[in-house]
């Protein structure tokens, strides 16, 4: 609210309109100053305005009973912008407007722009033209095309090919420099990265399956089915430190009563303390441990070996005929469950799997 102060040798009068001695009044809201007389005091309420504060004590000289130790003084706060107020009025907002589309109001601080609402279909436009540097990248990379060491094209050239921006295409670049397909440099430029290691995935399925599935009869031979005394040998194959046994199982695959793998393995009771009492005439033994750790952690060997006499009897082999080895530990949670030895016959036994570069 508006204030203003009059002070005369006469008094001062509260309310809207303060009067004077002189006669002069004063209208508090809108800073007008009128007089019955000749007093010069209108002049300086408009000079009183600019100013904030303004002694009028000079002028008020002619007004009787003036006290100079005690000079009439006005003091007017800043005058209002002339807004009226009405049914259409607004006001300025400093949170920002709202948005047509989504009808929210865009926090924004005040002096800098107002945040972009993100666009779904923009946002689409961009993740599909990045698929699309990619798959020609990696392209050119994979099929050779770019051998190891080429120099890529720049990011500009790209960008005109593709009609993509800058930033667009340094990202791409980013992320094949991250997976390793490119080797960037500061000033230098991108190039292709030099060949790397290759990743297998090995598909093991139980042998029971697959005799199963080329429609001929499995069975199952157990030559020896106990638990034994853990000696260095097993100790170190399952990683055992307070443990004093450990299940030995050896075991014949049969297809149509041939023999075609010979199993040899050792079992942690503490993983696995039942392992002597399952029915391995209706499941394997492969069956029972990937039901028990249905995602292990494994670790294989896999290569060709000449069985040993005792071997090749077992297999109905001759001594000079190669065998497929796989020698497998199978841990779960840092500890390790069993350790397995599988020989088979090369002309039966074989390994599928699929190779990814990392």
């Amino acid at each position: 609210m508006l204030q203003g102060h009059l002070f005369c040798a006469s008094g001062s009068v509260s309310g809207r309109t303060r009067v004077g001695a002189c006669g002069a009044s004063l209208d508090i809201r809108s800073g007008d100053m009128s007089s019955a007389s000749d007093c010069r005091a209108k002049p300086v309420v408009q000079a009183a305005r600019r100013r904030r504060a303004v002694s009028v004590s000079a002028p008020s000289r002619r007004c009787p009973g003036y006290d100079q130790n005690f000079p009439p003084t006005i003091m007017l706060p800043k005058p209002l912008h002339n807004v009226k107020a009405g049914p259409d009025c607004t006001f300025p907002d400093v949170r920002g407007d709202v948005t047509k589309s989504t009808g929210k109001r865009q926090v924004t601080p005040a002096g800098r722009k107002e945040r972009k609402v993100p666009n779904a279909a923009v946002d689409a436009t961009d993740r599909a033209l990045r698929v699309r540097i990619r798959e020609y990248l990696l392209d050119n990379i994979i099929s050779a095309r770019w051998p190891a060491g080429r120099k890529l094209p720049t990011e500009a050239e790209l960008g005109r090919q593709f009609n993509a921006s800058r930033m667009t295409i340094s990202n791409v670049m980013r992320e094949l420099q991250n997976e390793g397909f490119l080797v960037r440099g500061r000033g230098r430029g991108s190039f292709v990265g030099e060949p790397r290691a290759h990743h297998t995935k090995l598909y093991l399925t139980d042998v029971k399956d697959e005799i199963l599935a080329r429609g001929n009869r499995y069975s199952i031979r157990i030559l020896a089915l106990e638990k034994r005394f853990a000696g260095v040998m097993e100790r170190s194959l399952l990683s055992l430190d307070d443990e004093r046994h450990v299940f030995y199982m050896r075991a014949i695959h049969c297809e149509n009563e041939r023999p075609v793998q010979l199993e040899t393995r050792y079992v942690n009771p503490k993983m696995f303390s039942d392992f002597d009492k399952m029915d391995f005439e209706a499941h394997t033994p492969f069956w029972y441990l990937m039901h028990k750790y249905p995602f292990p952690d494994s670790h294989h060997l896999i290569r060709a070996i000449m069985p040993d006499r005792e071997e090749a009897e077992i297999l109905c082999l001759d001594e000079n005929t190669c065998c497929l080895c796989v020698e497998r530990t199978t841990s779960y949670s840092g500890k390790v469950v069993n350790n397995v030895k599988i020989i088979g016959r090369s002309d039966i036994f074989y390994l599928e799997g699929d190779s990814s570069v990392f």
